[in-house]
């Protein structure tokens, strides 16, 4: 009973708040809409330097990675504490170079998107160059950055450029390791469940002052909807797939 009058005052308040956002909106569309518009525009003016932002992104993980491959080479053997030490080194160079790949593809892709509108030939030309030379250092350091864990986990195969790459890696990831992965999987799942709902309803009311194409709300339900099938799927097929002995 008091979950189900907990999950109705949830939806009580949920429908209150957007209630009042929406008021607000409407009070303030003018003000809104420039706020908007000003933000949209600082961003669209500078995607050259947040595209730069993206390459620093993958030197400072490349500065990380010959740190722990230095230190690798001076010692050749490594007691716990130093081997702790180096595999979050390289947990957080991996971080870094993960995160700046989508970074580089939206801001490129705002970049193309403005310039081509703006018939600017000359900066989606500049910015392509960037991309693809980010492209290809991420590609490299995150090459480097695999080959050094294999070297701290003789047991890890893999190559980072076939395309059973992640398949292999995983096969190859001892029980407490692929309990860890699990583990962060149906916590992205969660945290996701969450994050859509939210941004869609965001743009609901974004949408009341300011102009919103269409196909964003078709392209945030079609990433929805896989992010639902790509985890219920293959629960449904590890739990029923199989027929019991």
């Amino acid at each position: 009973m008091k979950t189900k009058l907990k999950f109705l005052f949830m939806v009580a308040l949920c429908g209150a708040i957007g209630a009042v956002m929406s008021f607000v909106v409407g009070e303030n569309t003018q003000n809104i809409a420039r706020l908007a518009n000003n933000a949209i525009g600082i961003i669209m003016n500078n995607t050259t330097a947040l595209i730069i932002v993206g390459l620093l992104m993958i030197v400072i993980a490349n500065i990380i990675f010959l740190k722990a491959r230095n230190d690798i080479n001076k010692n050749a053997e490594l007691d716990e504490y130093e081997f702790e030490k180096l595999d979050k080194t390289i947990s957080l160079a991996s971080i870094i170079l993960n995160v700046s790949t989508p970074w580089l593809f939206i801001f490129f892709g705002l970049s193309a998107m403005y310039s081509v509108a703006n018939k600017d030939v000359y900066t989606v030309f500049i910015n392509l160059l960037l991309f693809i030379f980010g492209f290809a250092y991420l590609s490299i350091v995150q090459y480097k950055t695999v080959e050094l864990i294999k070297k701290l986990y003789p047991e890890k195969r893999g190559d980072i450029f076939d395309k059973k790459f992640q398949k292999e890696w995983y096969s190859s990831c001892d029980e407490a390791e692929k309990q860890k992965i699990g583990e962060a999987s149906y916590r992205s799942y969660r945290l996701m469940s969450i994050v859509y709902p939210v941004v869609c309803a965001f743009m609901i009311i974004i949408s009341m002052v300011y102009e919103i194409t269409p196909l964003a709300f078709l392209i945030l339900g079609i990433m929805w909807f896989l992010h639902i099938l790509s985890y219920l799927i293959p629960s449904y097929k590890l739990e029923h797939g199989r027929k019991k002995s």
